[in-house]
Formats: structure tokens, C-alpha cells, sequence
């Protein structure tokens, strides 16, 4: 398998799931990026492997940076690449602080789902005391800027807005959309509505955040994720 830089503004190599893929392609995607997006699916996936930094993806590929790894490096070159990563260097703190936050969030709901023979145990954790208290923080740092009633850092979408957006919906939502604020509701809707991100989530949305792997228990079927978008 050869990996080769197409006509096009870039390459993005990953799974058709959401996990490491969404806020790199939905921030293209607003970016209004004319990118090529390589879905690869699980059974090609072995024949690639040694073609790709460190073996894994998501891999980013552009004519000015060659091939990139890691997904929070990836994001954060194309949030500063297509100015989503703030306005100055407060701003681009802020925007850290937010999307580190958020993976903190995202590393406890994984856990969860691939904690086997635990996962009941886990769950019940999770439910009650990690995503309470993370949705607690992430609440605070929206009514910080704005009181609440705009984007994370500044007066524009950011990365920040895109990982919130990408945790909340994808990795909190479906163990309970009872878990997620009023604050965080009123913003997900918000963020909706935004022309891009609208077209994203009903054309290229991958169906599920994990992919049915062995041992995964959770966001891996579609059923998962049914009435996302109803409030």
C-alpha cells in the first residue's frame, strides 16, 4: 500500500468512526478545506500499517508539513493553520485549557467502555461521579466567556467549541442525555446550527464514536447514538 499526497489541500487517514476522526474532519470541513479524506476500514487496515508514523492512525498529510501523527497534534496544527485556535496567545491558552479538559473527559468514558469484565462497576462510577463532575467544569468554563450564552474563548468558533461539541455529544451523551447541563444543551444546539456543522452531521457523521471491536461494550452500535439530536 503506498500513501501519496493527492491534488488536494491534504490527506486524513482514519476510521469511518468518530473516536480520533471527528474533530479533525468536522474543523476541515468548517474550514471549508478541500481535503481527501480516507476512511480505512478494518480489514485494509493491517496491509497499511507499517506505512504510517508509529504504526497508528490518524495521520494528517499536507504539502507543508509532509505526514503527521497524533491526533491532538494534528488539531491543533489545523486549528492554527485555518485560524480556529484563537486570536492571541491568551486566547490560544484558553482554548487549550478547554480542549485538555475535555480530553480528561473523553480518556474516562473510554475506560469505561473497555473495561470488560468491569464495565457495570465502571459504568455506575462514570455515571455518578466522573461525568457530573466534568460536565461541572466544562459548564463553568462556557459561562466564563459571555456568561455562557456564545463560544468558549472569544467572540468565534474555535477548537475549543469543535472538542466540547466532539466529547459532549459523542462520549457523554448516550450514557445519558440527563447528564449534560442546560448550559451545555443550550450550546451543543448552538453549535448545531452553525451551516457547516450542520451539513457535516447529516452528510458525513460517522455512525458510531468506537468501532465493534473485541471488548468494547458501549458507543460502538448505532442504537447508541438514537435521538442525538433531539435536544
Amino acid at each position: 500500500f503506498c500513501i501519496s499526497i493527492t491534488m488536494s489541500a491534504g490527506d486524513f487517514y482514519y476510521f469511518d468512526i468518530r473516536a480520533r476522526g471527528f474533530v479533525a474532519r468536522l474543523l476541515l470541513d468548517i474550514a471549508h478545506v478541500d481535503y481527501t479524506d480516507h476512511r480505512v476500514s478494518f480489514q485494509e487496515w493491517p496491509s497499511m500499517k507499517s506505512d504510517f508514523t508509529f504504526g497508528q492512525i490518524p495521520v494528517w498529510k499536507d504539502s507543508e508539513i509532509g505526514t503527521l501523527a497524533q491526533s491532538d497534534a494534528i488539531h491543533r496544527y489545523l486549528a492554527n493553520k485555518h485560524n480556529l485556535n484563537g486570536k492571541n496567545a491568551i486566547e490560544t491558552a484558553r482554548i487549550d485549557e478547554i480542549y485538555e479538559e475535555g480530553n480528561d473527559l473523553l480518556d474516562a468514558s473510554i475506560r469505561v467502555v473497555f473495561s470488560g469484565d468491569q464495565f457495570e462497576e465502571k459504568k455506575k462510577n462514570l455515571i455518578e461521579n466522573d461525568i457530573p463532575k466534568h460536565i461541572g467544569f466544562l459548564t463553568s468554563l462556557l459561562k466564563r466567556n459571555n456568561d455562557g450564552n456564545g463560544w468558549f474563548v472569544g467572540d468565534s468558533l474555535s477548537l475549543a467549541d469543535i472538542q466540547v461539541f466532539h466529547i459532549v455529544n459523542n462520549l457523554v451523551r448516550p450514557w445519558g442525555p440527563e447528564l449534560i447541563s442546560d448550559e451545555l444543551k443550550a450550546f451543543l444546539k448552538r453549535f448545531r446550527e452553525v451551516p457547516e456543522v450542520s451539513k457535516y452531521l447529516k452528510e458525513k457523521m460517522a455512525k458510531t464514536t468506537v468501532a465493534p471491536v473485541p471488548g468494547v461494550k458501549f458507543l460502538h452500535l448505532e442504537e447508541h447514538f438514537a435521538g442525538e439530536f433531539d435536544n
